[in-house]
């Protein structure tokens, strides 16, 4: 975003569109592209990797998988509208994605967090995509006789912190786009409300 700011702000003193209307048009429009590289990977994955395909499995994997690449989007929207400077937007994505990646559990058990970042977790969107992403890759795991007792797939899930299910996760993605996506359209209408 930071390197369309000058025509953008010709373009809104000549009072051809409102910064939403533009905000809503370039958005949108980047984002179905954004969509495809998250299709491609669950095809990949799938049918590369041998994983069971069932519909719930495919539909929470594809589904988590878009919902992370639209807060992703969202993120980096944000960011270029709030700093005019393209290297200090991508510094501050490229710090809200280390963090977001280190406090997600998919380094270290996410159950076993100092206080202070066990609260980071729940901000972060790659934290619900793992969990999805794990349960539908361990769902039709066998294990053999002796171990099935002791290990199932509940108790790996526990173990590992991972307790909010498909629904919540998916959820909770959703309202990070829009938590994400709502201050991205903020910041660009508060810094040209005078125009």
């Amino acid at each position: 975003m930071p390197l369309q700011v000058p025509v953008f702000k010709r373009e809104i003193m000549n009072h051809m569109y409102s910064p939403s209307a533009y905000f809503f048009a370039r958005t949108l429009s980047g984002m179905l592209v954004q969509v495809i590289a998250p299709i491609l990977m669950t095809l990949i994955v799938f049918f590369g990797l041998g994983v069971p395909i069932t519909f719930d499995g495919v539909a929470h994997f594809m589904g988590s998988s878009i919902q992370l690449a639209l807060v992703g989007c969202a993120i980096g929207y944000m960011s270029g509208l709030m700093f005019d400077d393209d290297n200090i937007a991508r510094g501050i994505c490229m710090m809200f994605t280390l963090i977001f990646m280190l406090v997600s559990g998919g380094l270290n058990n996410a159950a076993d967090y100092p206080p202070v970042v066990d609260q980071m977790q729940y901000i972060s969107p790659n934290r619900y995509a793992l969990e999805n992403y794990f349960r539908v890759l361990t769902e039709h795991v066998q294990y053999n006789k002796l171990w099935e007792r002791i290990v199932n797939e509940d108790a790996v899930l526990q173990k590992l912190g991972f307790q909010k299910g498909y629904l919540e996760c998916h959820s909770l993605l959703a309202a990070l786009f829009i938590l994400f996506y709502g201050l991205a359209w903020f910041a660009i209408w508060i810094r040209n409300s005078k125009y």
